[in-house]
């Protein structure tokens, strides 16, 4: 665990502090070690999800697919899901999802399908994403020419 925790550390001092190309090389690293949950967890404890976001907004194309996806993971863990509401991460979502590539689309499409799903009994984050206008920009990427899978909220 130790030599994980190392290397996490340092990726998530990449997203923070390194140029483009650095951040999406641990982009991809990040991509499948946060696909375990305790690894998700503690990219999120480290300012991941800021850092990823800040990608999302101002990253290069392939940058911006890859941290969607990143941010995807984070969003499929239930004890993330606030902190990327508090993050302020729905209308960064909307934004690659109106704009970005198609990889970046589905990937952030995935994302606010995790952020949507759960178990929160106010539907809290449900009601953020739709007031964010997500409706619009689901039915015009699932009009376009890709053969996606619905997201159900």
């Amino acid at each position: 665990m130790a030599e994980s925790s190392t290397i996490l550390n340092q990726l998530a001092r990449v997203l923070e502090s390194e140029s483009g190309f650095s951040k999406e090389n641990a982009c991809v690293a990040l991509k499948n070690l946060t696909l375990v949950k305790e690894n998700a967890i503690f990219i999120s404890s480290r300012g991941g999800i800021a850092s990823l976001l800040e990608i999302c907004g101002s990253g290069t194309p392939s940058a911006v697919a890859v941290a969607a996806g990143v941010l995807r993971n984070l969003a499929g863990v239930q004890e993330l899901r606030q902190s990327c509401l508090e993050e302020n991460a729905v209308p960064v979502l909307i934004r690659v999802l109106k704009s970005g590539t198609v990889i970046a689309q589905e990937n952030s499409m995935g994302c606010l399908c995790n952020l949507a799903a759960g178990t929160d009994d106010d539907y809290s984050i449900k009601i953020a994403i739709f007031k964010e206008g997500v409706l619009d920009c689901m039915m015009d990427y699932m009009e376009g020419d890709r053969n996606s899978q619905p997201c159900y909220f």
